[in-house]
């Protein structure tokens, strides 16, 4: 299971090889730490930072440098998950052509299950087949986050947790993997809706029709009451000759009383409202907020 103390001591790591740390700055849209790569890393640096920075001009000049090279299963370039990564995510945001990408990822001769894991889930990010049970999902996840679309459908989502808690971490060799492992579940849990059938939602839901329906059953209680007291006294009035008898030398004085109980039942409305919908709560067991 992917826990905090976990988490930490991996991402400690990672200040280790500035290249993943500046993978991990820019999966969670933080500023890019620049650092003194090598040739290859520069690129995927300066790939990120285009990429974070909107600089599409920037972003295709070094894809059109790297594009020029023919794709070969034997250049580490192709391996590089780091990479073909960040080109996909970039040629989406910029409307460039994948060509060369998808060239790569046919050409790679993946010898260990990781790797074609990796490979088989970026073809199906290019392709934007995010829903493949075949795909490692905290990848498709990742890029979903970053190009700023709708993340996968709920009950892939549980089954992406489930599969993250219930393995042990760090559960793959590559820090890719890894990486994107621990960002799904960030992506997750910030997501905060990892019930089945998406139970979270729908709970909200209902708790937002429920204070609206309580909210008309108290106006329509608090009003009903007010008629009914003034329907009372006005049926008694007029049917009970001794009260009536009682009432009419104090006319003035019952009338002041009852326009003034209704200016306060009106001035008022809202605490009386407040205090009527929190006993309805009670009522139905539910836990008032104030």
């Amino acid at each position: 299971m992917v826990s905090l103390e976990h988490n930490s001591s991996y991402r400690q790591k990672l200040t280790h090889n500035p290249l993943v740390n500046a993978f991990v700055e820019f999966i969670e849209n933080r500023e890019i730490t620049s650092f003194d790569f090598s040739q290859l890393e520069k690129v995927i640096y300066d790939l990120m930072v285009s990429y974070a920075t909107n600089d599409k001009t920037t972003f295709e000049n070094n894809y059109t440098e790297l594009s020029r090279r023919e794709p070969s299963a034997s250049a580490p370039y192709s391996y590089n998950d780091f990479l073909i990564f960040v080109l996909i995510c970039g040629t989406k945001k910029f409307s460039l052509h994948q060509d060369w990408i998808n060239s790569v990822l046919e050409i790679r001769s993946c010898s260990d299950d990781e790797c074609k894991l990796s490979t088989l889930t970026l073809q199906n990010l290019l392709n934007e087949n995010y829903s493949s049970t075949n795909n490692h999902f905290p990848i498709i996840l990742t890029a979903q986050n970053l190009l700023d679309i709708h993340l996968l459908e709920n009950k892939l989502l549980n089954s992406c947790y489930s599969d993250i808690t219930q393995n042990a971490f760090p559960r793959f060799n590559s820090d890719f993997l890894n990486l994107v492992t621990l960002r799904a579940f960030d992506l997750i849990i910030l997501r905060k809706d990892i019930l089945d059938e998406g139970e979270v939602r729908d709970l909200k839901t209902f708790e937002k029709s429920y204070q609206t329906k309580v909210s008309q059953v108290s106006n329509f209680l608090h009003w009903i009451i007010i008629g009914g007291v003034y329907f009372l006294l006005l049926y008694s009035y007029f049917t009970n000759p001794s009260f009536q008898k009682f009432v009419k030398p104090h006319l003035t004085f019952f009338n002041s009383i009852g326009g003034g109980g209704l200016l306060v039942l009106l001035i008022f409305n809202k605490k009386i409202k407040l205090i009527t919908v929190n006993l309805i709560n009670k009522f139905w067991g539910y836990k008032n907020n104030v």
